[in-house]
């Protein structure tokens, strides 16, 4: 595997103030696993000059144990000024060791190569702490009609609709209309996939 930089030299080792130039063009080859002491996995592949880096490895560790966080998050958890972030997130994403993925609203990061696009997916619906809360309560007791799915959640019916509107859009949900009331399930081809990653957002 092969990746395209250029300028590594002492600028990969600077940390804090990261080189007001553009990326261009250097390969650089690896074939290893390097070991990161930090967080809960610990496996970082890579080329020497992109792991010995204290903040690349924050960053990767943070991304792999809060999958889905999106880049304030990570700026914030982290306390990094946001050019630092772009930086290094840039250096980890063109390695091939961080991905991205864009919902309506974030950019969010997950170790690359970890996550279904489906998991993907029903991850970053979760990251939304209502929407996160729905979809535990149906999977405790689906189908659930809408003014009950309502009180277990404790939002408005109005909230609950436009909750809704965006979880149906992406297939999570199914709903089902008879003539007095809406019942709501989780699509049956999220099911198993949501409930394995419901323990994985915090």
């Amino acid at each position: 595997m092969v990746l395209s930089v250029s300028i590594l030299g002492p600028m990969l080792n600077d940390d804090e103030h990261p080189p007001q130039v553009g990326l261009v063009g250097i390969s650089v080859g690896w074939a290893s696993i390097y070991r990161s002491p930090l967080g809960l996995r610990s496996g970082l592949p890579g080329p020497p000059a992109l792991i010995n880096s204290s903040t690349r490895l924050a960053i990767f560790n943070y991304v792999t144990n809060n999958p889905g966080v999106h880049f304030r998050g990570i700026c914030k958890g982290l306390g990094l000024p946001v050019g630092v972030a772009q930086y290094h997130l840039a250096l980890l994403a063109n390695a091939g060791l961080l991905a991205s993925y864009r919902d309506k609203k974030y950019k969010r990061f997950f170790e690359a190569g970890r996550y279904s696009q489906e998991e993907v997916e029903v991850v970053s619906a979760m990251r939304g702490g209502t929407a996160r809360e729905i979809l535990r309560a149906l999977l405790e007791g689906q189908p659930t009609p809408h003014c009950e799915l309502a009180s277990t959640v404790e939002v408005t019916s109005q909230a609950l609709t436009w909750q809704m509107k965006h979880l149906r859009a992406s297939g999570l949900i199914e709903a089902e209309t008879d003539s007095r009331k809406v019942t709501y399930t989780i699509s049956g081809d999220y099911l198993p996939t949501v409930a394995k990653l419901m323990d994985v957002i915090s």
